[in-house]
């Protein structure tokens, strides 16, 4: 504060202010007491105009001198957290290599003492890839120099460290913004005093107040309660040799590791407890102080150091176990389903504490992968959408070229989805060689669309049965068209083409069994069906027929004495 005037200026402007201020108010009172005009409340209003004008050249001392009181509470605290000096032990081989914190670091910090606490470093011996000489000899080198044990201990080992930095980073950042605010108050604590007399500010010197009490609570309570934690965690037989020391005993595999696992979960509580309980104490802060400091901590240390650890460890076995039961009889059975709900399932479903579980994250990371690989493929939707455009302008120039080569239509159309051929319009979908190559869904597409006008949709049809009129005129070169076109036809549909075409053997070459049936019901012209019935018996004898049977013969043949004028069966 001394290093900073700014912070002195702005509270002496506040401070001439409001004695301007005290000096109107004493005016007014004068005015009342010559005038006579006094009401009951006289005495306590000038009473509160000579108290306010004193504590408001006060206030920065006064304070300041709080300011004081919590801080050095707190460095107090501190201190009795962390000795001003500390050696550390580090086992390496069969030596002991005293490391002198003094000499490099005067204060080694609440993150010595805490790693000293739970013995992360006394577990694991780097140089021979076992647990240290010191755990060794306490009996357990069979029970704990199995590699999946140390690289269990590795994993928890990091995650508690990962919510350490998380939790001694988030808290600093709570001290800081106590800081910052703890300056604005003292720039701004003349207005507090002010309020007694001065109308319309008693409100924000309320909030004043409130604020410069949760911020000198905070950290003392903090420092506090942490205090407790670490005291419990250094003093307490159950971290004696680290917070994996239990494996020490030589117990089973499964006492190991639930041990394991319960520390763990005592020290990331113990670790993060302090805050909760510091930021209860501490009530409410302003808006901005919530999202930036001590009343979003908790929240954020909950989520990230709890749902992190959770979310990574049980959850991450439990939706890989969930997983591989899916996949067996067992599991996927009525019973297996169930219990798979409650257990591996709502492992891998849980949040612990924060706003994302496993399986949320799992699908999100599907998400993305599917996302990045329809990126590489180009396949998003800008991707399909450009690529649209460009079958859609493709197919414009080739019906502005005037060109009647069925085969350029249908090289794009077939690569155009429903969608696609829709967005053509209806100009171009009345093109005789578009229609051609649509389906039966597209037309049925074309009736339904509301963007295509009634007036365009009768005319497509209309157009569509003219372009097969004039396909099977073309002869046998359009064979694979007019079959294109009649099976996506309806059969009251090519119903409607004059007798000259239904007798084409163009036409009559792709008419099923299943069309023909439906033509006889419909009571077709006999002349007309007996053409058709002649034609389909002798198709073996027609050129185009390449010697082999109609396929619609057997049931023509079946059915000779509606489909032929000769009514005796050779």
């Amino acid at each position: 504060v001394a290093a900073t005037p700014a912070i002195y200026t702005v509270w002496a402007a506040i401070r001439d202010l409001s004695g301007m201020f005290m000096i109107f108010a004493l005016l007014y009172a004068a005015i009342m007491l010559i005038t006579g005009y006094q009401d009951p409340k006289f005495a306590s209003l000038i009473k509160n105009i000579v108290v306010a004008g004193v504590l408001i050249n006060f206030s920065f001392f006064l304070t300041g001198l709080a300011i004081d009181v919590s801080n050095v509470v707190s460095l107090q605290l501190y201190s009795a957290i962390v000795p001003k000096s500390q050696s550390t032990d580090v086992a390496v081989g069969n030596n002991i290599l005293k490391t002198q914190i003094e000499s490099s670091i005067k204060d080694p910090g609440l993150g010595n003492i805490f790693m000293q606490s739970i013995g992360i470093t006394r577990l694991f011996n780097p140089n021979t890839g076992t647990l240290s000489k010191s755990v060794q000899e306490k009996g357990g080198v069979t029970a704990v120099g199995t590699p999946i044990k140390i690289v269990i201990i590795g994993i928890t080992s990091i995650i508690i460290m990962i919510t350490a930095a998380l939790s001694f980073f988030l808290a600093s950042l709570a001290f800081i913004v106590r800081f910052v605010i703890l300056l604005f108050l003292l720039a701004f604590s003349p207005l507090v005093f002010a309020a007694s007399v001065v109308p319309k500010i008693d409100e924000y010197a309320k909030k004043w107040t409130t604020m410069l009490t949760n911020q000198l609570i905070f950290m003392p309570a903090y420092l506090l309660l942490m205090y407790f934690a670490l005291s419990v965690m250094t003093s307490s037989s159950i971290f004696k040799n680290g917070y994996a020391g239990s494996l020490v005993a030589g117990g089973g595999f499964e006492k190991d590791l639930l041990a394991i696992g319960v520390n763990a979960a005592l020290i990331i509580i113990m670790l993060n407890l302090p805050l909760l309980a510091a930021m209860s104490l501490g009530a409410i802060m302003p808006g901005f102080a919530k999202n930036l400091g001590a009343d979003a901590i908790w929240k954020k240390v909950g989520g990230w150091t709890g749902g992190f650890a959770g979310r990574n460890t049980i959850g991450w076995a439990g939706g890989k176990l969930d997983k591989s039961l899916a996949n067996t009889r067992v599991g996927n059975s009525m019973v297996g389903r169930s219990l798979r709900s409650v257990t591996t399932g709502a492992a891998a479903k849980a949040k612990f504490g924060s706003s994302t579980s496993y399986e949320d994250k799992k699908k999100l990371q599907d998400e993305i992968d599917k996302e990045s690989g329809l990126i590489r493929s180009g396949n998003t939707a800008a991707d399909k959408a450009r690529k649209a455009a460009q079958k859609t302008k493709d197919l414009e120039a080739v019906i502005k070229s005037g060109t009647t080569s069925p085969l350029r239509y249908r090289d794009i159309i077939k690569t155009m989805n429903e969608k696609e051929k829709l967005a053509l319009g209806g100009k171009n979908l009345m093109n005789k060689e578009v229609l051609k190559h649509l389906k039966k869904s597209d037309f049925e597409a074309i009736k339904k669309s509301d963007d295509i006008s009634d007036e365009d949709k009768a005319k497509i049809s209309s157009e569509r049965m003219e372009a097969l009129r004039e396909t099977i005129t073309e002869g046998p070169s359009q064979a694979e068209f007019v079959e294109h076109m009649v099976k996506n036809m309806d059969t009251d549909d090519i119903m409607k083409l004059e007798s000259v075409y239904l007798e084409d053997e163009n036409l009559i070459a792709h008419l099923t069994a299943g069309q023909l049936k439906k033509m006889a019901n419909e009571r077709l012209d006999a002349d007309v069906k007996y053409n058709i019935g002649e034609t389909i018996l002798n198709w073996a004898g027609n050129p185009i027929s390449g010697g082999n049977l109609h396929h619609a013969y057997g049931f023509v043949n079946k059915n000779r004495a509606q489909w032929s004028r000769a009514r005796a069966i050779p």
